[in-house]
Order: structure tokens, then sequence, then C-alpha cells
């Protein structure tokens, strides 16, 4: 491993097209699928301070290709896919939203999405969740969907405040300072490294410096000083994983410890720390690892009394 790379404590079983959500010292591993391509239920929470993991609440249903974001004292997962009991038909897609209550570790149902959807970002600020992007079982979808916890029912929860320039499903977002970033992707045919920023209240949309390469199952995450995208290698070889540099406006490279494919994983990110589980890489594995993103120096003070 490259010095700045460390294992933690590998997952119950090699994973992919799962999900990952962060509370605190504590990661949440929600469903995915196994090296037999099976949607799976499980949750697994992690305690990043003793190394260990711990079985949660199953999902309601197995699912893959889920998106999920912590907010508040809850958990939330949207759409995904799950097998479908016809031997080789499409499968299902989910119109779920569903909660998981970190004080009472139990599930519940919470609304219906705008569309059944897999492949999507869901991502939170400290107020409401977006959906964006995915795909509804025919086409890519750009819209970026708001929902406010506790109001209203159905659907028409949803509120539209945003649009990708275009479709495109297996992307990774992330929230900063009240933006919504969005990277990469599958449009269908190819993977893309288009990077936008959609601000949520206004519905604006702009461009920022592409991806050194096209990048499709990503992760997106903000560790409070750098945006990374990590993974990729949908229809190509990666080498390493990129970093955005707020300051500069510019994305640059850095070494993968997982040479070629390594898609579909899970991310999240702490000040200064990232980490990753699982994805694809040749068959799906069940590695966790620990990036070490930014260092910060405590300085001390100096008095002249």
């Amino acid at each position: 491993l490259e010095p700045r790379w460390s294992l933690r404590t590998p997952l119950r079983q090699p994973l992919g097209r799962h999900a990952m959500a962060r509370n605190g010292a504590q990661l949440y591993v929600l469903g995915g699928e196994d090296s037999a391509g099976t949607a799976q239920s499980n949750v697994w929470i992690f305690d990043l301070q003793n190394n260990e993991w711990a079985s949660g609440d199953p999902l309601p249903v197995p699912l893959a290709n889920l998106a999920a974001t912590a907010l508040g004292q809850s958990i939330y997962i949207a759409g995904g896919s799950q097998n479908s009991p016809a031997t080789g038909a499409e499968p299902v897609l989910s119109d779920q939203l569903s909660r998981y209550d970190l004080i009472t570790g139990r599930w519940e149902p919470v609304n219906r999405l705008p569309y059944p959807v897999a492949g999507a970002g869901l991502v939170a600020d400290d107020e409401a969740l977006y959906l964006v992007g995915g795909w509804d079982g025919r086409s890519m979808r750009s819209e970026i969907w708001r929902y406010m916890p506790g109001e209203g029912s159905g659907g028409n929860a949803w509120q539209l405040v945003g649009q990708l320039s275009k479709g495109r499903a297996f992307l990774g977002a992330d929230v900063v300072r009240g933006e919504i970033y969005v990277a990469g992707g599958y449009d269908g045919e190819r993977e893309v490294d288009l990077v936008e920023v959609v601000t949520p209240a206004t519905g604006q949309l702009r461009e920022l410096p592409a991806l050194a390469t096209p990048r499709g199952g990503l992760a997106l995450v903000y560790d409070g000083v750098a945006l990374y995208a990590l993974g990729g290698g949908w229809t190509q070889p990666l080498v390493n994983h990129e970093r955005f540099d707020f300051s500069t406006n510019s994305w640059s490279n850095f070494p993968s410890p997982i040479q070629g494919e390594w898609r579909n994983l899970a991310a999240t990110a702490t000040e200064g720390q990232v980490y990753i589980t699982g994805g694809w890489a040749g068959d799906y594995i069940d590695s966790q690892l620990e990036y070490q993103s930014s260092f910060r120096a405590l300085l001390p003070v100096i008095s002249t009394d």
C-alpha cells in the first residue's frame, strides 16, 4: 500500500453495488450485490474506534444499486434494484424512500420517490435530502429532487430543484457548502468526465473542470478540505483516483492501491480521512481501505506576556 493507505477490518463478504453512510464514528454498509449477483439485505455497522463490524436491522427488502445518506438521527436509502423472480429478466427497480432510525435501530417506510430508480445519488444538507440522476429502467435521468423529511406524503412531496446537463447514473455526488457536486457517471453508452455543481436554492447549474479520466461507478466524497473522485473503470482500466482543490479549481491524480477496474464501491469521509468498502475489481472484493486525505497541524500559541 502507498504510505497514506491502510487496511481496516474487511467486510464480512465480498460486496459491490452497495451504499454506505456515516454517523459519527460509525459506518453503515447497506445492501449491495454478492459475487453471485444476488441482491442483499444486510446492514453492517463498523465502529471506527474498536475496528469491528456488527449487524444491524436488515433492509426491508434486498437491494443493490441503492443510494444512502445520513441526516440528523436517521439514515435514508432511496431506490435500488431487486433480482427478478423470472430467470434472465431485468431487475425490479424500487421507488421507495426508507429511514433507519439510529435511536431505535429499526427501518420504516418514509415516502415514494418520483419514479423507480437505481444507480442514483442521495445527498443531504442540514435540512433536506436530494435525489440525483439515476436509471429508471428505460433511460438515464438528469433531475435533482429535494425532499424535506416530515413534510407531505406521496410523490408530490418531492420538489424539482435542478437538472444536470445530461442524464446519467452510477455517478458520484456530495454536498459542499450548500451546493450539490456531481461527478462522472455512465450515460447509457459511455463513462463521462463531466463535473457539475447545482445550487438548490436557485437551480443554477455550472460546470467545473472535467475529470482527467471518465469514470462510471465512482464515489465522490468531501473530507472538509477537498473533493475526492474514487474508483470507476466501467469501460477502461484506471490506475489512480482524483482530488479537486477548491483553491486552484483543478483536479490532480493520486495512486490507487487497486489497479484496473474498481467500480461500484462505496465511500464516505470524515475530516482528513476517506473510507472505501468493496466494489468490483475483476470480481467483488471484501476490502475496507482508509486513506489519510489531509493533515492538520496544531501550531503553538506564542505569548509575549
